[in-house]
C-alpha cells in the first residue's frame, strides 16, 4: 500500500533522481542540524522547521532536439534543478559591529556553511568528472543518469511572509541522462 504524503505520484524518472538527491543529504554528516529536507518547493515553512533544505528538479530539455535520437536509439535528456537551504534570520543581537566595523551575519554563515556541505554531497556522487558511477536507473531500466554539473552557489536574504525571514543559499544543477530505446 503506498502512503501519499511519503511516497512519490508517479514512479518516474524525475522521482528517483530525486529521491537519491534527497539521500544523498540525508546521508551528510555536516547536514544533520537541517530538521526536514523537502522534495519541491514549499510555500510557508513554521519556524520550528528551520533549517531546512529544498530539492527541486524539473525536465528541462531533451538534449537530442535536432532528431539524433531516431537514428542512434538513444535519447539524452537534461534534468535542471536547484538545491537550498534556508536558514532562520535572527541575527539582531549580533549586527553590532567589532571595532574595525565589522560584522557577520550568523544565519547568512550558516546557510552559506550548508550549502557548501549540499554542494560537496552531490559532488561526491559525480565524483571529480561528473561521470555518476553509481547511476539512477528507471523503473524499465532503459534510462540512467550519466552526468553531473554544479553551478551558481547563491546565497541571500528571502521572505516566506511578511513576518519570517531567512537567509537561503541554493546552488543549481544540470543531471543528464541516457534513454535507449532498441
Amino acid at each position: 500500500m503506498t502512503d501519499p504524503w511519503t511516497d512519490p505520484v508517479d514512479d518516474t524518472m524525475q522521482d528517483r533522481i530525486e529521491e537519491r538527491l534527497r539521500d544523498l543529504l540525508l546521508a551528510r554528516e555536516d547536514l544533520l542540524q537541517l530538521k526536514v529536507i523537502f522534495r519541491g518547493e514549499p510555500g510557508t515553512v513554521p519556524t520550528k522547521l528551520h533549517p531546512f533544505a529544498v530539492v527541486f528538479l524539473e525536465l528541462e530539455s531533451d538534449a537530442n532536439q535536432d532528431g539524433y535520437g531516431a537514428s542512434t536509439g538513444v535519447r539524452n535528456y537534461r534534468y535542471d534543478g536547484y538545491v537550498s537551504i534556508d536558514v532562520l534570520h535572527k541575527d539582531a543581537a549580533h549586527l553590532m559591529p567589532s571595532s574595525d566595523r565589522r560584522a557577520n551575519v550568523s544565519s547568512y554563515l550558516s546557510a552559506k556553511s550548508y550549502i557548501q556541505a549540499a554542494r560537496q554531497a552531490l559532488m561526491a556522487w559525480g565524483g571529480p568528472f561528473g561521470r555518476l558511477e553509481d547511476p539512477v536507473v528507471s523503473f524499465d531500466t532503459k534510462e540512467q543518469t550519466v552526468e553531473l554539473v554544479t553551478e551558481n552557489i547563491r546565497n541571500g536574504l528571502v521572505s516566506r511572509d511578511e513576518n519570517n525571514y531567512s537567509n537561503r543559499a541554493a546552488f543549481d544543477f544540470h543531471i543528464y541522462t541516457t534513454r535507449k530505446f532498441f
